[in-house]
């Protein structure tokens, strides 16, 4: 096939299939740069103002050719092409983002969809706002995907990826309908009309917006049953590849209905949650329906599985006490375990699903194959690997007694670097183009992008010790003030201080995910709003029994319930 460029995703450049290292931040930046414009000119002054975000050097053009001459060396002679005024890279290069242009205008959705990593150029910060466009794109071609689908009668299917498009993209009024269409089709009424409760609440609150006469229509329709709202039987056979200017307009009408209907379906919670549908015992997965706040089901699991990862397939359970790592598989519910890891306390996944763990005590990170459950390979840190975080083509590995970061390079296998960050780092999560840093004793958060030459601190975060990115922000648990702060992901400013109501508690840690926030304290699990920055309900625990940790998928938030017992 020749050179490929991946953009969609972390960068990648491949020739046949073989990863290439594209060498320094500012030349894997240029490389992405020249593949966004393919087979057309970028000028020296367009590539100066992305490889530096201050007053380029004297020598910018200089050095903009030494990385020229280097890459042609590795990609090939011909595939950079010198330009009037600048470069650009040969029309024969294959770059993702141009198939993917392609298959979506020819209506090959789900193909141009496959192409897609993760977030766009996730690993090329000087280009993050070309990244942002891409995603907005591909939030569009996923729109136009999904209402294919309903027209071809499509409903109940389709919940559960619209549940997690609409927590990415909470804004996105087209997504927020098709969402509560598709509940209404699934024979969700109640579900439906409580998106559509929930998203004027939102409207009103958050934007001082009343819903449009549409919309009020929408819930009419819903109460009164209307048929319309129904697809006919057959649209499946009948609905061709192209639909007429007018049937879009119609569907178009008809969808817009809800704009922003769900806008905090899966993020709000009631005031006051029901009680728990099934018991709570230690040494438990339970799974917890994110609609009523209600546990809806348990399973057993390894004592204190202190660390909970999910991937699109399965669940990940880290037990300490009896060094095991288990899988949890989310179709079969088939549980397969292995031992002689040391003890295990974190757990995270890469873009391929590989599983990595760590235990408090030990240098150690281990890999295990997904499919087979085995131990694959393991990287040596410098102290003790006690956090780990995934994104950027990389595992980041919290090096408490080092006070630092190890990041391990995916594509390499090794140990890359080690970055200093901040007094006693007790977690890490990878989120908008960067890692954050949770420092207890130095009441910061670190941020690292990746290319940067040093971390930004944030201050002002008494004793900050569990952190995750999502949700539209980085939340961070502090037990200084037994509250959970805010973080603009990209002004790095604390927008909100959320109190938990709690202060006897331990606070553990924060899960962003598609449902909403959730903190982890010894006593309850608490769920905050993130687009009112409230708690909106509390789970309280037993006696005898403690939540560990919590993770989220498309349709549930899952916990882990340890014994107290077991940390004495």
């Amino acid at each position: 096939m020749g050179i490929v460029v991946r953009l969609l995703g972390p960068l990648e450049a491949r020739d046949d299939d073989q990863l290439l290292d594209l060498g320094s931040p500012q030349q894997r930046t240029l490389v992405a740069l020249l593949a966004l414009r393919a087979g057309r000119p970028v000028e020296l002054e367009a590539i100066e103002e992305a490889l530096w975000t201050d007053l380029p050097p004297p020598s910018a053009t200089k050095v903009i050719q030494t990385y020229v001459s280097r890459l042609r060396k590795l990609l090939g002679p011909d595939t950079i092409r010198s330009a009037e005024k600048g470069y650009a890279l040969a029309a024969d290069v294959v770059v993702d983002v141009a198939e993917f242009r392609r298959l979506s205008a020819e209506h090959h959705f789900s193909e141009a969809l496959a192409l897609w990593r993760g977030r766009a150029l996730v690993d090329v910060p000087a280009l993050a706002a070309e990244g942002r466009r891409l995603d907005e794109l591909r939030a569009s071609v996923s729109e136009e995907h999904i209402e294919a689908r309903l027209a071809r009668g499509e409903g109940p299917a389709l919940v559960a990826e619209l549940e997690t498009l609409v927590a990415e993209h909470p804004t996105r009024e087209r997504l927020l309908a098709q969402l509560v269409l598709a509940l209404y089709r699934s024979g969700r009424q109640a579900d439906a009309l409580a998106a559509y409760r929930n998203g004027r609440r939102a409207l009103v609150e958050g934007l001082g917006l009343e819903p449009g006469p549409a919309l009020r229509e929408l819930e009419l329709q819903i109460l009164h049953q209307d048929p319309a709202l129904l697809p006919r039987r057959t649209w499946a056979r009948e609905a061709p590849p192209r639909r007429s200017r007018h049937r879009m307009l119609v569907a178009g009408l008809v969808l817009a209905l809800s704009a922003a209907a769900a806008i905090s379906a899966i993020a709000l919670g009631r005031e006051k949650p029901e009680p728990a549908a099934v018991a709570i015992r230690p040494n438990t997965l339970l799974e917890l329906d994110p609609t009523t706040n209600r546990i809806v089901a348990s399973f057993p699991v390894a004592r204190a599985a202190t660390s909970l990862d999910a991937t699109a397939d399965a669940l990940w359970v880290a037990s300490e006490r009896e060094r095991t790592v288990s899988r949890i598989d989310l179709a079969t519910r088939r549980v397969t375990t292995i031992g002689e890891p040391h003890p295990v306390t974190f757990l995270a996944h890469d873009d391929r699903g590989n599983i990595y763990a760590s235990g408090f005590d030990f240098p150690f990170v281990w890999q295990i194959n997904p499919h087979t459950v085995q131990i694959v390979r393991s990287f040596r840190v410098k102290t003790r690997a006690v956090g780990l975080a995934s994104g950027g083509g990389s595992i980041w590995v919290v090096d408490r007694f080092a006070n630092a970061v190890t990041r391990i390079d995916l594509a390499e296998r090794r140990v890359a670097e080690t970055i200093k960050t901040g007094i006693d780092p007790l977690g890490a999560a990878f989120g908008y183009g960067a890692l954050w840093v949770a420092n207890g004793d130095s009441g910061t958060v670190a941020v690292i992008r990746p290319g940067a030459p040093k971390p930004i601190l944030v201050h002002d975060i008494p004793s900050p010790f569990g952190i995750s990115a999502g949700a539209g922000g980085i939340w961070v648990a502090s037990n200084g003030t037994h509250a959970v702060y805010r973080l603009d992901p990209d002004t790095h400013a604390i927008v909100a201080r959320i109190d938990l109501g709690t202060p006897t508690d331990f606070l553990y840690t924060v899960s962003a995910g598609p449902h909403g926030v959730w903190a982890v304290e010894n006593h309850h699990i608490v769920r905050i709003d993130p687009a009112s920055d409230r708690v909106v309900a509390r789970i309280r625990f037993p006696p005898g029994t403690e939540p560990k940790a919590v993770a989220s998928t498309a349709r549930a938030v899952w916990i882990t319930v340890g014994d107290p017992k077991d940390d004495a």
